[in-house]
């Protein structure tokens, strides 16, 4: 059983290529190490192996969604908050 998604392509600006390329060129063993426990423990169903060691770009791009994504989503309740004519929750 695959608990992985499918492979989606990424396209950056060249700001956050640039930042991506300063984060892989700095990124300690240690914090790779961090960023793969991170994200074995939040995958439902892993039993200690994956196949194949993750890479670091995925790893700082799987995080970076993550983040980035709470961060939309509070900011597009905030957003709600302000627009007349929104229902809000």
């Amino acid at each position: 059983m695959n608990n992985l998604s499918k492979p989606h392509t990424l396209r950056l600006n060249p700001d956050a290529e640039r930042k991506l390329n300063e984060l892989l060129n700095t990124a300690t063993p240690e914090l790779i190490e961090r960023l793969t426990k991170r994200d074995r423990a939040q995958r439902k169903g892993y039993r200690g192996h994956s196949g194949l060691k993750p890479q670091p770009k995925a790893l700082l791009l799987r995080c970076a969604v993550e983040i980035g994504l709470y961060l939309i989503e509070s900011e597009l309740e905030v957003e709600a908050l302000h627009t007349p004519g929104t229902d809000t929750p």
